[in-house]
Formats: structure tokens, C-alpha cells, sequence
């Protein structure tokens, strides 16, 4: 019976069922000092299951909260995923939550204030594809408020990453959300734009048209600052109204950018040209040096027309001057995208004209009025000489 007892009493201390202990039936032993036992919950009498373990050896979060970094507040809690990282856009309006599992892969940019988010989709609207994995560092980045770049890899051993540019807004109430994929290229060349004495770094970024695969949409020309900060970017477009250009030259043993715009519609033309600088100390602000600009037409039988010989041949000497000392960065004129190479080759339509007059004024007025003359004779508004 003894034995029994004492049994007994070491099952429930182990068991933890309250009980501060169990006297013998018998002689009191006097007590010794002893380490404190441990004391399990009824529901752990039995040895503990081993705890699951998901595919990649990743165990489940029961939620993902999401703090506000200056007010450490919880503005978003969502079910438990693998692994989670968060991005807060420059000026905190939005954060980008990344959720991962060894197979999924979901990107969500949400609103704090109002709750509103956007779940990223792939250029075509359709979700990321499974199988799909985000780097293990540098998965997204911030370019500004409104736009974020997300880093996305195919099957594991598979394609190449390929970056996409996400554009948000709101809208009404609501986060919008669109993705394009884009390619960057680094532009060799070294210049100091904002004539701080450091070189800046040049990129050429291609993005993919969303409807049609394979297709450019547009191209962006990005300057930055060694340490990575976004100095200027300027946009292109193979389309009419994207046709733009973009220079660098020395001048006075300085480095600038020469923006030059022939623009011609249905036969009237505004030929403009802005010589600049950079801020350093405020990035995207140019500083002007010099700009100037012309307009004329060539449809010489129509009310109002006007060709200037003398201001044309003025402002294309001008121009003609900075692009012969220069090198192109990235042009869109004509609808042909094009890079690298000296300005020199730049044709406006009166590159025929400058190459021949060598640089005389007085040359390159005589060649544009024989080319005015012979226009209007075709268009037959000038009577041919028999």
C-alpha cells in the first residue's frame, strides 16, 4: 500500500494537478533541500506532438503587424505568411508589405490614413505568377512618393529577375496601382552636371509597352549622385509628342546638357533648345544657361506664313554650335531611338545645310533661301524660271 502511495504522489507532482504535495502513511523523513520540480499542464501528461513544419522548413507567423516608424503605432495586421518585409515610401504615405512563401509571392502597397491598398499585379493585370520569388535583399526600392521598383525573380534556378516600376495614386478614396517592366543600362561618359567636382553616374532605363510584349514604351534618361541620389531624369517616347533629345557638351570646360527639340507639325515648326546645369543641393531643378527658340512654316501658299532666313540661320549656327562639340545621351527624333555617338550627326532637316556652310553665317543664310526658294517653287507659289 505503501508503495502505491508513493506512486501516486510522484505521478500528480509530475502532473502539476495543484496538489502541494502527499505525506507518507508512514515515518516523517526529515526534509532535505530540494531543486524545485517542474510542473507540467494536464494537457501535456502526454509526450508533445512535434510541431508541423511547412515546405522549406519555414514555420507559419500567426499575423504580420506593421508599425508606423515615428508614431510606433500598428497601422496594418495581416494573416501570418513564411517571411514578410515592409518598405515605408520616402515621405511615409505608403508602405510596401512583401509576403512570401516558397511558392507565392504577394506585394502590397497600402494607405495608413485611409486604409486603402492595392494588391501589385503583373503589367497585364494579372497576378504574380506562382512560382515567382523576391531577392533575399533589395526586393523593392522607392524612387519617390508614388513609385516603387519590385525585384522579381522566376522559378527558383530558373529565369532572370526582371524589375518592375510600380506607379501609385489615389483616387477618390482608393489606391490605384499599375506595374511596367523596364531594363536599366549604365551610359559610359564621365560629367559633373551640377559642378560639384564629383563625376555623377548615368543610366538609360527601357520600359516595356504593357500591351504589346517585346514592345518599348518608353525610355528614361536618369542622372544621380555617386552616394545614389536621383539628381534629374528626363522621359522619351518613340511618339510624336515624345520626340526629345538630350546632349552632353562642354562649355568654358564645364559639363552641360543640351535639350533640343526641332518640333515640326503638318509644315509649321518651333525649333527650341534650353542649355543647363544641375542643382545639386535640389535635386530635378535645372539651371538655366541659355535657351533660345524659333518659329517659321514652310507652307508658303497659306495665310499668315512666315520664314525668317536671317533668324532661322541665327539660331541654327547657334544649336549647330554646342551639338559639333557634343555627345548624344538619348534621342527619340523621328520616332528612332537612339544613343552614344557625337551631336555633330544630329539631323534637325537642316544638317545638309550646316555641314556644307562650314560655319559661315553668311554661307548657311544663302543655302536656306535657295532651299526656301526651291519649296516654294514646288509648292507653286513661285513660279519657275524657264
Amino acid at each position: 500500500m505503501r508503495k502505491i502511495a508513493v506512486s501516486l504522489a510522484l505521478c500528480l507532482l509530475l502532473a502539476g494537478c495543484g496538489q502541494t504535495g502527499v505525506q507518507p502513511e508512514a515515518e516523517t523523513v526529515p526534509e532535505a533541500p530540494q531543486e524545485p520540480a517542474m510542473v507540467l499542464p494536464e494537457e501535456n501528461w502526454e509526450e508533445l506532438p512535434e510541431p508541423e513544419v511547412p515546405s522549406g522548413g519555414l514555420y507559419l507567423l500567426e499575423s504580420i503587424p506593421v508599425l508606423d516608424p515615428a508614431a510606433e503605432e500598428m497601422t496594418w495586421e495581416d494573416k501570418g505568411d513564411y517571411c514578410q518585409s515592409v518598405l515605408w515610401s520616402p515621405n511615409g504615405s505608403y508602405v510596401a508589405i512583401a509576403r512570401t512563401t516558397e511558392t507565392e509571392v504577394m506585394v502590397t502597397v497600402l494607405e495608413p490614413v485611409k486604409s486603402a491598398y492595392w494588391h501589385m499585379t503583373m503589367p497585364d493585370g494579372s497576378n504574380i505568377p506562382e512560382g515567382a520569388f523576391l531577392p533575399e535583399e533589395d526586393w523593392g526600392r522607392w524612387t519617390g512618393n508614388d513609385t516603387l521598383l519590385v525585384t522579381l525573380g522566376g522559378v527558383r534556378g530558373g529565369t532572370e529577375e526582371n524589375v518592375y516600376r510600380c506607379s501609385i495614386s489615389m483616387e477618390s478614396g482608393h489606391l490605384k496601382g499599375s506595374s511596367t517592366e523596364q531594363t536599366t543600362k549604365k551610359l559610359a561618359g564621365s560629367y559633373d552636371f551640377d559642378h560639384d567636382g564629383v563625376p555623377e553616374t548615368m543610366a538609360l532605363v527601357t520600359l516595356l509597352d504593357p500591351e504589346v510584349e517585346g514592345r518599348t514604351g518608353f525610355y528614361e534618361l536618369q542622372i544621380s549622385k555617386k552616394d545614389g541620389t536621383r539628381l534629374w531624369t528626363e522621359s522619351a517616347h518613340r511618339s510624336h509628342p515624345g520626340w526629345i533629345s538630350i546632349f552632353a557638351c562642354e562649355i568654358a570646360g564645364e559639363d552641360y546638357l543640351l535639350r533640343y527639340q526641332p518640333e515640326m507639325w503638318q509644315g509649321w515648326a518651333e525649333y527650341h533648345y534650353q542649355l543647363f546645369s544641375l542643382d545639386g543641393a535640389n535635386p530635378g531643378t535645372e539651371r538655366l544657361l541659355r535657351e533660345s527658340r524659333v518659329v517659321w512654316d514652310c507652307n508658303f501658299a497659306m495665310d499668315g506664313h512666315q520664314l525668317n532666313i536671317p533668324a532661322l540661320a541665327g539660331f541654327l549656327s547657334e544649336v549647330h554650335g554646342y551639338l559639333d562639340s557634343s555627345t548624344l545621351l538619348m534621342s527619340t527624333e523621328n520616332g528612332d531611338f537612339r544613343t552614344s555617338g557625337i551631336g555633330a550627326n544630329f539631323d534637325d532637316g537642316f544638317l545638309e545645310q550646316w555641314q556644307t556652310a562650314e560655319g559661315d553665317p553668311a554661307l548657311l543664310e544663302e543655302l536656306l533661301a535657295a532651299w526656301a526658294l526651291a519649296s516654294g517653287i514646288e509648292q507653286g507659289v513661285i513660279p519657275a524660271e524657264e
